[in-house]
């Protein structure tokens, strides 16, 4: 009896252990999801983003069970990566607007079926209308996009960098060399002869 007592002790210990690691397991499951779904709600309005990237390609890892809410999730992540790789960018710029529209819209897809996944009820319009962006920020992200597109091209050789030679004002005076050469433009244009004085050679004998 006693040796019933002592198994029925040592079973109930691993097992309690094995619950309890299940329970931690399951814990921190939950919070890696979680944390995956907050980083892209906080980031969704900076896309760019290393952190937002970084949870993007989380998606299929920490949603990978056979529920109906993560098969929703994946499915969401699908449709919105697979627009992302098709930018158009030899397109025009209709062509380009229509494709932000369009990710912005499977981005807010995204967010909303994974918001049930973790047990939040975000709805599109909250998920869409409620992040905040400071105008200062795009100013600055337009800047640099602008200033690497312009540096591409011109080490590509498509385009130059412009240069202007501006006289510094206040200076009077003409150099001699920049004098001649407009005296030797008006002349071959016919409008400045050149002067010629002939003067008798007194050293000559008079005879």
């Amino acid at each position: 009896m006693e040796i019933l007592t002592i198994i029925a002790i040592i079973v109930g210990l691993i097992l309690a252990i094995q619950v309890q690691k299940f329970l931690e397991s399951k814990r921190e499951e939950k919070e890696r999801r979680l944390r995956v779904f907050k980083t892209l709600m906080v980031t969704r309005s900076a896309v760019l983003s290393p952190l937002h990237v970084e949870a993007l390609n989380s998606i299929d890892i920490e949603f990978n069970s056979t529920a109906e809410e993560d098969k929703y999730v994946r499915n969401a992540w699908k449709a919105y990566l697979d627009e992302l790789v098709h930018y158009p960018k030899d397109g025009q710029d209709d062509d380009k607007k229509r494709w932000a529209e369009k990710i912005d819209t499977l981005l807010v897809e995204l967010l909303s079926v994974m918001s049930k996944a973790v047990g939040y009820d975000f709805d599109k319009t909250y998920i869409k209308r409620t992040a905040y962006t400071p105008i200062k920020y795009s100013d600055i992200e337009f800047e640099q996009d602008f200033i690497r597109r312009s540096l591409v091209k011109i080490f590509l050789g498509v385009s130059s960098i412009p240069i202007k030679i501006i006289t510094p004002s206040g200076t009077s005076e003409i150099s001699s060399e920049e004098k001649l050469r407009q005296l030797l433009i008006q002349h071959y244009e016919g409008n400045k002869p050149i002067r010629v004085i002939i003067e008798e050679d007194k050293s000559r004998e008079k005879v």
